[in-house]
């Protein structure tokens, strides 16, 4: 497992202890879990991970060029730099004010000669 995208911690651990909590009740024991959320708690968990999926389905999308720790092969690196190029326009394009000059400042490197020479 790559820790490094699987979003490992306190949410992680609340989600599979409520999924935990399912599992007791269809199995038919007749106890309670000790386990409870309430629905703020969904709620916020809910929103916070609304777009994990999104994110995972993009690196998914883009493994045969890209792999999920950024890193691509030698001979798949000008697929890689224009996949990245492509997706700093459009992201520049949909972005303004503080947002927008953090993108650009964060992507740089897309456009830099001297970081793309695949010597």
């Amino acid at each position: 497992m790559d820790f490094s995208v699987c979003g490992f911690g306190s949410e992680f651990v609340k989600q599979a202890l409520s999924r935990g909590g399912k599992v007791i009740a269809k199995l038919g024991f007749d106890f309670p879990c000790l386990i409870h959320f309430t629905e703020d708690e969904v709620r916020i968990h809910s929103e916070e991970s609304e777009g994990w999926n999104d994110v995972q389905d993009f690196w998914n999308s883009v493994s045969l060029i890209i792999f999920r720790g950024g890193w691509t092969l030698k001979h798949l690196y000008s697929d890689a730099l224009a996949l990245f190029s492509e997706l700093r326009e459009t992201g520049l394009k949909s972005m303004t004010g503080k947002e927008r000059e953090d993108f650009k400042k964060q992507t740089q490197w897309v456009v830099r000669p001297d970081l793309n020479s695949s010597k």
